[in-house]
């Protein structure tokens, strides 16, 4: 089952990284692959998708990447950086950052 599920995030991370070279400014496509890479554990990698698509477009409409960059960041022990993240998913409407929000501020 495990390894099922390491299979199918490497092949997902393929199919994004194809996505990406046909447009290097699709946004969902780094989120997915920050996705696939963080269920590998690779949480710098996936931090870096969740920057780069926060780079193109860091309006309200990427707040999963916000979110998914606060994630990383805790796993990582920011906690200041997750934080920071998780501000401005809330405040692009992502709700489930507000109880992140407070777990963390604890």
């Amino acid at each position: 089952m495990v390894k099922n599920s390491i299979k199918k995030d490497a092949e997902s991370i393929n199919d994004f990284n194809e996505a990406i070279k046909l447009d290097s400014l699709y946004t969902k496509a780094f989120v997915g692959r920050g996705v696939a890479k963080s269920h590998l554990g690779d949480y710098n990698a996936a931090l870096i998708d969740y920057t780069k698509a926060i780079k193109i477009n860091s309006g309200k409409e990427n707040a999963v990447a916000y979110y998914n960059s606060g994630n990383m960041k805790v796993k990582l022990n920011d906690l200041v950086g997750a934080l920071k993240d998780y501000y401005i998913a809330y405040k692009y409407g992502y709700m489930d950052a507000k109880n992140e929000i407070k777990r963390i501020s604890k």
